[in-house]
């Protein structure tokens, strides 16, 4: 099974090179630059995984925050990482608040974020089917 990618970041520095190595690394993957985009992207397809940054348009992390409380609505079980610069306690907070299942600070490397992404589905579908 190709399992498919959403990141949202509104940086494209940030999210060609994580598109292009998630795509190398074997997935199929769509990139939203605003959490508005992102859920016209998950009501026309569904995704074994959104990646998305929490400060985006307005330069809140309440973009973010409110992208996943959408999510958690409209797609229930729908597996979330947060990757993002922002280390306040109340984005890490409320994060844990609506089940996110990772929380990855920036700058990552490539590698470890492949890494972390494969193990996380691969555990994650095993344990759903």
């Amino acid at each position: 099974m190709k399992h498919s990618i959403l990141i949202v970041d509104d940086n494209p520095g940030v999210s060609a090179p994580m598109a292009e190595y998630l795509e190398q690394g074997g997935f199929g993957v769509h990139v939203s630059h605003s959490a508005k985009e992102a859920i016209t992207a998950t009501q026309c397809k569904n995704y074994s995984l959104v990646i998305t940054d929490l400060r985006m348009e307005t330069g809140s992390d309440e973009d973010g925050l409110n992208l996943i409380r959408h999510l958690r609505r409209s797609k229930p079980g729908l597996p979330i990482f947060i990757l993002t610069a922002s280390g306040a306690p109340e984005a890490a907070t409320e994060s844990y608040r609506l089940n996110v299942d990772k929380f990855i600070g920036k700058p990552i490397m490539m590698s470890r974020l492949l890494a972390t992404v494969r193990d996380f589905l691969a555990d994650f579908y095993k344990l759903a089917k």
